[in-house]
């Protein structure tokens, strides 16, 4: 992870950024090891809230760019940083305010603010704090269609696309006298999410007032505040042009069809060649299985399930995690959550040396840790969600690039979905199951009938 960390932080420095700012990650070393790389790579990190142990910012609190005859400011704030010895990470708000005011007196055109906070505290941070115009939050969203606006300025809010896989471009045309911005493509997407939101509204209204219990009805509000408050930032389809800068947006899909610049591919390759080897056991003595969390594993689920298992084995989930192998993605964890059963549940495992028998896309992955139907099998182990909101977290426009065809959830269901038939002959309860056609059982004389 060390080597990984080195090779991060030489390819920005390869690309020449203007501004970085410090995540949670950046300190998994310790503070030492992160300011030592920034001074020898000269690495441009901003961070306006991130103090030593002397009350010192660790480092500077916003630059100021030059772009043509435009001055670009751009300052950063950190969080969720859980430990880091010799450093404490102040009150954003405080920090951004005067790294605003700063910027301002300092002559900048428009201001940028580079957030790791989550993304609650960066909307905070926004509405609390006139004068920002764009905030680029670290903290990845599933989507990066439309950005939220917040607060009178406005002040619009970026999210960075899922797992660093598309690079999001934004163009800017200034008018003379102009006040805020204005873009043609967002506008028509924020307004077609709010009618989806405002259906979303409608439907969870309803099962609020028609829930069974208390804590049914507390679960379904709490869904319903979340709905209400992404409804209330898409003021971006309300805007005109009238009066105000113009702005362009473009993700763009960084998969195999876009070419490797070739001075990141030779320090990506050497830093492949100082990876340890895989550690292999010598012993024939079978090792011991770990067990993770309440996850049974699909040979657990096969006693049961024969015929859906050898079906399972067919599909391209049975070798999620085999794709990673073949591109040496394998301590990616980045790519865990989609190819590793339960990496991102409760319980399920939570670094390289925890994935044991959870490789690939298993029966889990879609029903929940299900160890208790195992032990008990008249115990149910329904889906975990629904199953749109579980296939879409993965299958979705960001996936590798956005090189995927789209995704069509009726025939994706159609070819890995799961079929009830017991056999015939099986004893009563619970039974193997199997697709396909049901065995034609013999033909009983009439005579032994009842």
């Amino acid at each position: 992870m060390e080597l990984k960390g080195d090779l991060i932080l030489r390819t920005y420095a390869e690309m020449g950024i203007d501004a970085m700012t410090v995540g949670g990650g950046d300190l998994a070393f310790g503070l030492d090891w992160l300011t030592q790389r920034a001074e020898q790579m000269e690495l441009p990190y901003v961070c306006a809230n991130l103090t030593d142990g002397s009350g010192e910012l660790v480092f500077p609190a916003h630059r100021l760019i030059d772009a043509g005859d435009l001055k670009v400011g751009v300052f950063g704030l950190t969080g969720g940083i859980r430990e880091c010895d010799g450093c404490e990470v102040t009150d954003a708000v405080a920090a951004a305010t005067g790294a605003v005011a700063a910027l301002q007196a300092e002559g900048a055109h428009l201001i940028v603010a580079l957030s790791q906070q989550k993304i609650d505290d960066a909307t905070a941070l926004a509405e609390a704090v006139p004068g920002i115009d764009f905030v680029i939050s670290g903290q990845a969203g599933r989507r990066n269609a439309v950005p939220g606006l917040v607060g009178e300025t406005p002040t619009y809010l970026f999210r960075s696309p899922t797992r660093g896989r598309q690079l999001a471009v934004m163009s800017l045309t200034f008018a003379e006298g102009g006040k805020g911005y204005y873009a043609a493509d967002l506008v028509e997407k924020a307004a077609a999410e709010r009618e989806k939101s405002q259906a979303r509204i409608e439907r969870l209204e309803q099962q609020v007032a028609e829930a069974s219990s208390d804590r049914e009805a507390e679960r379904r509000q709490r869904s319903l505040d979340r709905v209400l408050e992404e409804s209330a930032q898409l003021g971006i389809a309300d805007l005109t042009a009238e009066g105000r800068h113009t702005m362009a947006t473009e993700t763009v899909g960084l998969g195999k069809k876009v070419a490797d610049d070739p001075a990141i591919a030779a320090i990506v390759e050497e830093a492949k060649a100082t990876f340890p080897p895989e550690v292999k056991d010598g012993h024939a003595t079978k090792r011991s299985r770990p067990k993770v969390g309440e996850f049974a594993g699909a040979s657990q689920c096969r006693s049961c399930h024969q015929g859906i298992y050898r079906h399972w084995r067919t599909t391209g989930h049975a070798r999620a995690y085999t794709t990673l192998a073949r591109e040496q993605k394998q301590s990616e964890a980045g790519c865990y959550y989609c190819h590793i059963t339960g990496y991102h549940l409760d319980g399920g495992p939570r670094a390289v040396d925890e994935v044991s028998y959870l490789r690939n896309v298993q029966c889990e992955a879609c029903h929940g840790p299900s160890a208790k139907h195992v032990a008990e099998p008249t115990a149910p182990t329904p889906m975990k969600g629904s199953i749109e909101s579980t296939c879409d977290k993965c299958h979705n426009e960001t996936a590798h690039g956005g090189e995927t065809e789209p995704f069509q959830l009726a025939s994706a269901m159609e070819a890995i979905k799961c079929e009830d038939k017991p056999l015939e002959g099986a004893p009563d309860g619970v039974q193997p199951l199997r697709l396909g056609p049901i065995p034609t059982a013999p033909e009983v004389p009439a005579a032994t009938r009842k």
